[in-house]
């Protein structure tokens, strides 16, 4: 075996081992951060949102949200239905680099695709529901105003730059269902202050805290 393929093996191992270690000095549950956006419960959904019709997996009518549109609101409150079928999809770029400061995601949506939110400067607090199977890359990145974060637990893989520039996160709570983080997933966030790793985790690629 070559010494560079060692030496990478090496490296990642101290990696995997320096972050597990890290969340173990933590509580093993999500705490506050699992009831972010609660008190929006109630909250009428926002009005003026854009989508777009398609299919989900089993053929069956459903909705994409693709962009704010007319939509005013600081904090968006994405409708579990949109004529009268599941909203099921947050597409690429949908909310990218508006002004938004929370998105409350409903249950019955199942993927946030590539750049969904990322450079929502102004984005404070994201619950990613339970129903949520797919994070795109670059979902959330450069959410340079994002303090807390909790992942659901239907959460298989965190794409690549995923969080990638949230500086001032500091809350971070991945679930046990989360089997692999992406590359520079959560680089540059050098706020975090809290972080909380599922035990099903074991694959953490290369540059996953890189500065």
């Amino acid at each position: 075996m070559k010494k560079s393929l060692l030496i990478k093996m090496l490296v990642m191992a101290l990696v995997l081992v320096s972050v597990l270690t890290l969340a173990s000095c933590f509580d093993s549950t999500p705490g506050s951060l699992e009831n972010i956006g609660d008190e929006y419960k109630n909250r009428k959904d926002s009005e003026g949102l854009v989508f777009k019709e398609g299919k989900d997996g089993d053929g069956n009518k459903s909705y994409s949200v693709t962009g704010l549109g007319e939509c005013t609101d600081k904090v968006v409150v994405i409708p579990e239905k949109y004529n009268g079928a599941p909203v099921k999809r947050i597409a690429n770029k949908a909310f990218s680099e508006t002004d938004i400061e929370m998105a409350i995601i409903p249950e019955s949506v199942d993927t946030i695709a590539h750049h969904a939110f990322a450079g929502c400067e102004s984005l404070k607090q994201v619950k990613i529901p339970d129903s949520v199977e797919s994070l795109g890359s670059d979902a959330f990145s450069g959410c340079i105003a994002l303090t807390d974060l909790y992942i659901g637990k239907s959460l298989k893989e965190i794409g690549k730059s995923a969080f990638e520039g949230c500086t001032a996160l500091t809350g971070i709570y991945i679930s046990d269902t989360v089997e692999s983080v992406g590359a520079s997933a959560f680089a540059g966030c050098s706020g975090a202050k809290k972080i909380v790793i599922g035990k099903a985790v074991t694959k953490i690629e290369d540059g996953l805290a890189a500065a």
